[in-house]
């Protein structure tokens, strides 16, 4: 039997006899780089063969994965064992064991150093040159790992996190998102924004939009990053910029690009859409410091004053005067916005900054002061109204909008914000004067009572008392519409709740209702808002109101009733 060696590039055959002696043959020499070439081609093979061992069958497959021995080892070409090896001789050493699951399976790198002897590279340029070279690469399914990184690049991976990203990118990228840390989600957008993944700027932003919406429900901080690089994205490949989402109150960590741009989509919806958080940003004052909010009004002005804005915007545009943006409009101008600030980005692909051009309409001093004067005098109308001592002084408006604002708190307080009663008196009962009272009743009553001819026409008898009883709760009178052509609301085949909102339309609503029942048009819609002293969008707001209330759902999208509801709005016009 025969095998091979190699040490310090001199090859050796050992030869068996058949009684076991071992006798050494030396090959003849041959150049250095011959030898030094089949010892390298050697080598391989056995590394090969450590790492994958089936793919070796045979005589190689029993030299590999065999066990081998001091005897079949070469100690030089002295042919000594080294010192303590003799006593070891036969006995069984364990092959080398394969690599470790903490070495990397990433193909390797060919991204420069920071600096090559020619150029420096910034971290973000050797992040995106990494991740040019590993933009398909993908794992078989793998255990999750936590990671956390200030910094998450793929060089502050271990190889059990690189494992877990390729093969969770590979499954987000097929329509799948399992549960994941956010520093992953942040290394994923941050390819997307380089453009590694997509092949057109269409399907980045698709993808871009996909992740958010599929982890920001279990990440909110994702929101306040992916607004504004979404807004960079569409900017730097030429989208349509995306539709801004509907706060309920402008984050302090939004641009104010973002912001402007906010507050533009605000002021040109139908009817203008503020609420109390956002409008206190565009106040000169603040209206909390008040005594009237901070005592007993902070309701009504939370309430009401974005109304009265919305009103004032309707006014205008009714006039002729036009809405709050053509009115109160400043001037455009041009600003240099950072291009994704705060992500690992690249700045050689798409510059460092962009230009972007907006208007600054929380900053616009006649707009503010506008909008001041209008809260101030909801304020000073609805301390009258609930008899709160003391009026804000300076208060200037046009007298026909104060008149329409003032009519329409009016109206909406009626059936809305009460004003604080005083408390009841305490009333004390004589026993005994109650009883001569009632004796003296008695007898003026009998003095008073003449026997009168029974009549032919009975009349209608007297109501039956028992059909009453304890506790029921009181109708609300009724008006009277026979005299104007008023419209009437058949509720007779529908149920309590239906029947409770008709009687509690006023006329003006229910002829709302019929006009947009019969598709009769703006000049219809108008002339009902006319008799409530009010603007169709305030009517048509104040019926939704009152169907969430009694029918737990809206009747009226826009200016149009829902076709749910409209085989149930039965009119008759008398």
């Amino acid at each position: 039997m025969k095998s091979w060696r190699s040490h310090d590039l001199q090859l050796t055959f050992a030869e068996f006899q058949l009684g076991g002696e071992e006798r050494e043959l030396r090959i003849p020499e041959e150049s250095a780089v011959r030898r030094h070439q089949e010892t390298e081609a050697a080598m391989q093979e056995t590394e090969a063969a450590l790492r994958e061992p089936e793919k070796f069958t045979g005589d190689s497959q029993e030299a590999f994965t065999g066990q081998l021995t001091l005897a079949e080892l070469d100690f030089g070409p002295s042919g000594e064992q080294p010192s303590g090896a003799a006593s070891h001789a036969g006995h069984a050493l364990t092959r080398p064991t394969p690599p470790s699951p903490e070495v990397s399976t990433l193909p390797a790198s060919s991204v420069p150093p920071s600096f090559d002897g020619v150029r420096y590279y910034t971290r973000e340029q050797q992040f995106y040159l990494r991740a040019k070279e590993l933009e398909w690469h993908a794992e078989p399914q793998a255990p999750f790992t936590p990671f956390k990184s200030y910094w998450p690049v793929y060089s502050e991976m271990s190889p059990p996190q690189e494992r877990w990203y390729f093969y969770w990118r590979e499954e987000v990228r097929s329509g799948s998102y399992p549960d994941t840390d956010l520093s992953y989600l942040f290394l994923y957008i941050y390819e997307l924004i380089h453009g590694i993944g997509w092949s057109g700027p269409q399907q980045g932003w698709q993808l871009l939009n996909q992740v958010w919406l599929a982890y920001r429900g279990r990440y909110r901080k994702l929101d306040s990053y992916l607004r504004e690089w979404r807004f960079d994205f569409a900017r730097v490949h030429g989208l349509e910029l995306p539709e801004a989402d509907v706060l309920d109150k402008l984050p302090r960590s939004l641009s104010p690009e973002l912001r402007e741009r906010e507050w533009l989509r605000r002021f040109s919806a139908r009817p203008v859409e503020l609420n109390w958080d956002v409008l206190r940003e565009l106040l000169d004052v603040d209206p909390e410091k008040s005594r009237f909010f901070q005592e007993s009004g902070s309701k009504a002005l939370k309430t009401y004053a974005p109304k009265v804005i919305a009103l004032a915007d309707a006014y205008g545009e009714k006039t002729g005067a036009g809405r709050l943006l053509e009115r109160f409009r400043p001037p455009e101008i041009n600003a240099e916005r950072p291009l994704f600030r705060t992500a690992v980005y690249d700045e050689s692909l798409f510059g460092r900054t962009v230009t972007v051009r907006y208007m600054k309409l929380s900053a616009y001093s006649p707009l503010r002061a506008f909008l001041t004067q209008l809260v101030r005098l909801t304020e000073n109308v609805l301390r009258e109204l609930m008899h709160f001592k003391g009026r804000l002084k300076g208060v200037s408006v046009e007298p026909e909008l104060g008149k329409l604002i003032r009519r329409y708190l009016e109206k909406a307080l009626g059936a809305g914000v009460k004003a604080p009663q005083p408390p009841a008196p305490v009333v004390t009962i004589d026993p005994d004067k109650l009883q001569r009272l009632q004796q003296e009743s008695d007898l003026v009553r009998d003095l008073l009572m003449v026997e009168e001819p029974e009549s032919e026409d009975q009349g209608s008898p007297a109501p039956d008392e028992s059909e009453s009883f304890a506790g029921a709760a009181p109708v609300p009178p009724s008006w009277d519409n026979t005299a104007d052509g008023g419209i009437h609301w058949n509720t007779e085949q529908l149920g309590q709740e239906w029947q409770e909102l008709a009687l509690r339309l006023t006329p003006p609503q229910l002829e709302m209702l019929y006009a947009l029942k019969h598709n009769l048009g703006p000049a219809a819609r108008q002339a009902a808002a006319e008799r409530a002293g009010s603007m169709p969008e305030l009517l048509l707001d104040e019926i939704n109101e009152a169907a969430m209330e009694w029918i737990g759902d809206l009747l009226i999208d826009g200016d149009a009733l829902l076709e749910d509801y409209a085989d149930m709005l039965d009119f008759t016009k008398r």
